[in-house]
């Protein structure tokens, strides 16, 4: 039983509806308590989320293992082409950077204007930590985490 939920956390599937469309509500969320606060906080918020979604859209969702989570995913592939390419060191650090400025100042803005939200978004963010954690074969070699070659076609289609 543990066994089977563990493969379903793991899963591309899960990655793309947890992440893929969780991020999208979790920055909304966060924007809202942004601006509840304040103009300036506001602002700064949606400076940060603005520089995340550019960020992953234009360098690591490209060459990500999964390419289609969620609406983001959908719009990004849209705008732009899958990357095979690795990304810079100093571009997957900025991601990191992003990434943690998003779970936790996004989950700080959240649960100082809801106190009572701060159960969901952790739930959340330890679901999307652990959906984003390269557990398949092709996740592994995933160009934007680790440099290696893109996933081959048969391995894209089983990802869709």
């Amino acid at each position: 039983m543990i066994t089977s939920l563990l493969a379903v956390l793991s899963s591309p599937r899960f990655f793309r509806l947890w992440f893929g469309y969780g991020i999208v509500i979790f920055t909304a969320v966060a924007l809202a308590a942004a601006w509840r606060r304040g103009t300036t906080a506001g602002l700064i918020a949606c400076a940060v989320a603005i520089a995340f979604w550019l960020e992953s859209s234009t360098g690591y969702c490209r060459r990500c293992t999964h390419f289609n989570c969620g609406p983001h995913g959908w719009i990004m592939r849209r705008a732009f082409r899958r990357d095979t390419a690795p990304l810079p060191r100093r571009r997957l650090m900025l991601h990191v950077v992003l990434d943690i400025l998003m779970a936790v100042g996004g989950s700080a803005l959240i649960v100082s204007a809801w106190p009572g939200m701060l159960p969901p978004v952790l739930i959340w963010i330890a679901g999307a930590a652990w959906s984003a954690a390269p557990r398949s074969p092709a996740a592994r070699r995933d160009t934007a985490k680790w440099g290696g070659a893109a996933p081959g076609p048969r391995e894209n289609k089983s990802l869709h």
